[in-house]
């Protein structure tokens, strides 16, 4: 049982081995469920078409498809737990009985809902489990690593030297491009940490650390907050870092 689990935590995404940390497994419909806390979680992604594709737009047609629930109003004053910004727009809404994120980069929208069910006593409706700090976080997590993966998909797979040696990238214009963080820390001679739990990696150096929140438009170098073309992207369980960041080093 034991190598099942793992060996299935090898072959699944970042996000999916989040969501399977937190107790949740699919049903026979595809769903994200845990039965324990009587918790189910939807997530999606789909594709930007269009500069001026509105986040209205995902919300009628995750409603229209019936692939989720409709989202809760956009809470600009309310931060997520780790307080980092996410995706180039956001809608947050966390609740007792639900949380939900939707957010963009330039490639795609993310969609992750989590919900718990209702149960009566005596006569008034109450969440059987309801939705805590905990859930908050995970469901920030399962957004920034899906956000961060999925826009890389849609990134061209490229190289790029440094120095004398050939990084592995993601480019999507000549603006756009991003590489390994962990293969560029190592040639640079810097330490690296990604945080899964959090879906943030740092980068140490002398001269100050670099704080990359996946699926961030910002990266802080130092003291700074520095915006980037997109957001932070990971190809797979690999976070990379903007080639616009290290040029401003």
């Amino acid at each position: 049982m034991f190598i099942s689990v793992l060996l299935l935590l090898q072959t699944t995404s970042p996000y999916d081995q989040l969501i399977i940390a937190h107790g949740f497994s699919r049903d026979q419909d595809g769903d994200w469920r845990n039965r324990q806390r009587h918790h189910t979680l939807f997530n999606g992604v789909y594709q930007v078409r269009t500069p001026d594709d509105q986040l209205s737009r995902i919300l009628k047609s995750t409603v229209d498809r019936g692939s989720a629930r409709a989202f809760g109003p956009h809470n600009p004053g309310i931060p997520l737990p780790t307080n980092f910004l996410l995706g180039r727009d956001i809608r947050y809404s966390p609740g007792i009985g639900t949380v939900d994120i939707q957010c963009v980069s330039s490639k795609v929208r993310v969609l992750v809902s989590l919900i718990t069910s209702y149960q009566r006593v005596n006569g008034v409706a109450q969440p059987a489990s309801p939705v805590d700090q905990s859930d908050y976080a995970m469901v920030e997590a399962v957004a920034r690593w899906m956000l961060a993966t999925k826009t890389a998909e849609a990134y061209s797979p490229s190289t790029h030297a440094v120095g004398n040696q050939s990084v592995n990238s993601r480019r999507a214009s000549n603006v756009r491009i991003h590489l390994d963080a962990q293969r560029w820390s190592e040639i640079c001679g810097y330490s690296i940490n990604v945080n899964r739990q959090s879906a943030c990696t740092m980068i140490n150096r002398p001269q100050g650390a670099i704080i990359m929140p996946l699926g961030s438009p910002k990266v802080k170098v130092g003291n700074q907050w520095i915006d980037i073309e997109d957001v932070v992207i990971s190809d797979g369980d690999r976070p990379m870092i903007p080639l616009q960041i290290i040029n401003r080093l």
